[in-house]
């Protein structure tokens, strides 16, 4: 059983494939992932094995899963007609941050994100139902790109304008510690902020990317069965396409809400625990602005370091630093897009007291200088706002 499909949702918060089409047989293994993901059943009939349930599902049917909850799909095709389906996966951290202005959507977003469903599926989704219509704007059968249709629309829309102030990305102090002794190697990158580890990369090379999308990276996350999850960034990964793929999947909740609100959110929401890659996450995410130490992170969640960094490494599928490099390289990248902060500044602001590291680590990350990276965003006009 493979436990985590590697997403790398630090670096692309939302991915994204429509229209898939299986073979004769569509056998998924059984994973899990840090995202909420929804599937949509256009043709076929089978099971989802949802935490050790099964559910017969078949064409028509619309199905939630949430973070890292174990599923698996075992499907086949309907007569001659091929097994299809549309799916996105997203970080719902990132998205919970632009829902602020929107209470009751941002309440609804926490019960699917936290509570424990007894029911996460819909059935008669046919191809007419607003629910799959929705689902087209993902792109269409050549593969285009997955906001477009969000995105001609966008200007109408922009009273959802939230920040990415808690946007959720993966960011580290100097290192990675990257396996062996993982709490051991965590401490010690704290200790050593001045001196670049070779051993903190990107895993998909220098990106360019801006404040509101995602931190610079391109590429595509795997889901389990070698489903391939293509993430749409836009161009260069800007805060245009993050704030469409946003805008995107509020408007996807919004409806899906109404249908889940005809008694099913009293009925089948009942308050699930947070598993604890969940809370070192969220953790990290209130916390990335300070020095970190695996030790207090440890002390929080009640275990001991090295067990936190190998469970983390487990259901994440990256250390802990790796995840806090993210986080803090994205609070970087808002705070040069959006203020005049000196670089000094912005790396004491994202809990990085040396200026030189900071530069270093930021450029491997995002290709280009923090001084370039404002200097570029300035010249597009202020994309990354």
């Amino acid at each position: 059983m493979r436990r985590s499909a590697p997403l790398a949702l630090s670096r692309e918060p939302f991915q994204s494939a429509f229209r898939r089409s299986g073979g004769s047989e569509y056998k998924d293994i059984t994973h899990l992932h840090e995202g909420i993901e929804v599937l949509y059943v256009e043709r076929g009939a089978g099971q989802v094995v949802i935490e050790g349930r099964s559910v017969a599902v078949g064409s028509g049917t619309l199905l939630f899963f949430q973070p890292f909850q174990l599923h698996k799909l075992s499907m086949r095709p309907v007569g001659d007609a091929r097994y299809i389906r549309s799916f996105f996966v997203y970080d719902p951290i990132w998205l919970h941050a632009y829902l602020a202005p929107f209470p009751q959507l941002a309440a609804f977003h926490l019960q699917l994100w936290k509570r424990q469903w007894t029911c996460q599926w819909l059935a008669g989704v046919d191809a007419d139902h607003p629910l799959a219509l929705a689902l087209r704007q993902l792109g269409d059968e050549g593969g285009s790109e997955a906001i477009e249709a969000v995105r001609s629309r966008a200007s109408d829309d922009d009273e959802g304008d939230a920040r990415d102030d808690e946007d959720r990305g993966r960011e580290a102090i100097n290192s990675d510690a990257a396996g062996g002794d993982g709490a051991k190697d965590e401490d010690e990158a704290v200790g050593g902020e001045g001196q670049e580890d070779d051993r903190t990369r990107s895993s998909a090379g220098a990106g360019r990317g801006a404040a509101g999308g995602n931190v610079g990276y391109s590429g595509a996350g795997t889901t389990g069965g070698g489903e391939t999850a293509s993430s749409r960034t836009g161009a260069g990964g800007s805060a245009a396409a993050g704030e469409d793929q946003a805008l995107f999947v509020a408007g996807f909740l919004g409806l899906l809400r109404r249908y889940l609100e005809d008694g099913s959110v009293a009925e089948h929401a009942v308050r699930r625990p947070d598993s604890h890659a969940e809370r070192a996450m969220e953790w990290l995410n209130t916390h990335y602005d300070r020095p970190f130490r695996l030790g207090e992170l440890a002390e929080h969640l009640h275990l001991t370091p090295a067990y936190v960094s190998a469970l983390f490494r487990q259901e994440v599928g990256e250390s802990v630093s790796d995840y806090l490099t993210a986080r803090r390289i994205k609070a970087a990248c808002h705070l040069l897009a959006t203020s005049e902060l000196p670089v000094g500044l912005v790396a004491e602001r994202v809990g990085i007291s040396n200026t030189s590291y900071f530069c270093r680590l930021f450029k491997r990350h995002m290709g280009e200088s923090p001084h370039r990276f404002r200097r570029r965003l300035e010249r597009d006009g202020g994309q990354g706002d």
